[in-house]
């Protein structure tokens, strides 16, 4: 008996001490979890405290050309925390900036920059917004921090810009206090990309004592001077040549004696050239550009045939046609994620057009002079753009436009009081040209 009950005690023991260990195992493992929630929820409320920028103000974008890489500064009035992500192709960066207060310019082109091809800031309706870094080639940042005074510059945020073959940060992640943390909210190491000699001393001088390497930085289009917007402007000139396709309207034939038939064997053909000088209002985040155009087309001629419509009388020739305009012109460029740019446009300006018509009556030449006719024309236009540099883009154009009446002078010989009248120029205009911006 006495066994009997050792073993039953120690059974039970044995069964009370498996229950404890399952419940310490179960314990430290809630434990564990707990800690990890913990310190996950703490993360994501670090990693998404932004609060710091709202006292923040970006007033300068700079870059500069080192080597492999390009490095963007931008000067701050106090430190940021920023989080950034890449596009699917890896060709942007987008660095998002919350609730900071953005006076710099908004759009900037990099010409001599072997990675980055563009660089515009995106505001956001709450505030802030995202600075997005478009690329010649996919890219990576190697390097971001958020820098002290120094000197004479105050705070920065500056990160550099790598192709993406090289080492690289992760995809996606937030710069909190200057620590680097991937989506999981692990720290990653950022070391600062090693520069030449000569470059650091160029870094580190005044900008107004920096030699020639100050010609890498971000070109911008006009320099903005106490913050006066009209002269932050993207301005630019354009040429165009093509074909013209026009018609007569309803030429006649003004005849006090007689009612007469007028055919011509339209279209009138041949070339258009035209000059242009024009503001994008791009960097205002409007699309809109508007533009002074100069356009001649040259002389084109065409079969003509009146007909007295009581004798019959037919006298056959040519009409030649010459116009001149003076155009001002609204483009509405349609946004679009490649190196075209769609667009379609309104123009009104004044015309001069000339009307020349030589013909033959019974063997007897007969000439009817050009009397120039001045007044309101109007267009329609659309194309596209097709960007082949950050200056340079090629457009093709398809243009109507109504120029307005046509007349010649009185005639000579027996059509003194007679003159071509009623007519009215309208052309079709296909053109191909080059705008650059200045």
């Amino acid at each position: 008996m006495v066994g009997v009950l050792i073993l039953y005690t120690y059974s039970r023991l044995f069964r009370v001490f498996q229950l404890f260990k399952s419940f310490a195992i179960i314990s430290a493992f809630s434990l564990v979890a707990c800690i990890l929630f913990f310190f996950q929820s703490a993360w994501a409320s670090l990693a998404e405290n932004f609060s710091i920028n709202e006292s923040v103000t970006v007033t300068k974008v700079r870059s500069g050309e080192y080597g492999s890489y390009s490095r963007v500064v931008l000067d701050t009035t106090g430190q940021v925390n920023v989080k950034y992500d890449t596009s699917p192709d890896g060709k942007t960066i987008a660095l998002v900036i919350p609730k900071v207060k953005w006076k710099a310019r908004n759009t900037y082109s990099l010409f001599r920059s072997e990675n980055i091809d563009r660089i515009e800031f995106v505001p956001a309706k709450g505030g802030g917004g995202s600075l997005l870094i478009e690329g010649k080639k996919q890219l990576g940042l190697r390097w971001i921090r958020g820098l002290k005074p120094s000197g004479k510059y105050g705070h920065r945020l500056a990160f550099d810009v790598v192709p993406k073959a090289s080492k690289t940060l992760p995809l996606k992640g937030t710069v909190i206090t200057n620590i680097v943390r991937n989506t999981k909210g692990q720290a990653t190491r950022s070391p600062r990309s090693s520069m030449p000699v000569v470059v650091k001393k160029v870094a580190a001088s005044p900008a107004e004592t920096r030699p020639q390497k100050k010609a890498h930085s971000i070109i911008s289009v006009r320099k903005p001077h106490n913050n006066d917007r009209s002269n932050r402007m993207d301005p630019y000139i354009s040429m165009k040549s093509g074909y013209f396709f026009a018609s007569d309207g309803s030429l006649d034939l003004d005849d006090p004696a007689a009612s007469h038939t007028v055919e011509t064997d339209a279209p009138f053909t041949s070339g258009v050239f035209s000059g242009a000088f024009g503001i994008s209002w791009a960097m205002y985040g409007l699309p809109v550009r508007n533009e002074i155009e100069f356009s001649y087309r040259m002389g084109a001629d065409t079969d003509i045939t009146t007909t007295n419509r009581s004798s019959g009388v037919a006298q056959a020739g040519t009409a030649e046609i010459r116009s001149v305009n003076f155009m001002f012109n609204s483009y509405y460029d349609l946004p679009t994620n490649s190196k075209f740019s769609p667009f379609f446009g309104l123009g009104l300006g004044v015309a001069q057009n000339e009307l020349e018509v030589s013909t033959t009556l019974n063997g007897v030449p007969q000439n009817y002079e050009s009397d120039a006719s001045t007044g309101f024309a109007y267009s329609l236009m659309a194309g596209t753009g097709y960007r082949i540099s950050p200056r340079w883009l090629v457009d093709f154009v398809y243009r109507y436009i109504d120029s307005g009446s046509l007349r010649t002078a009185l005639g000579s010989g027996s059509n003194t009081s007679r003159r071509f009248d009623r007519g009215g120029l309208r052309s079709h205009d296909i053109m191909l040209g080059l705008r650059y911006g200045i």
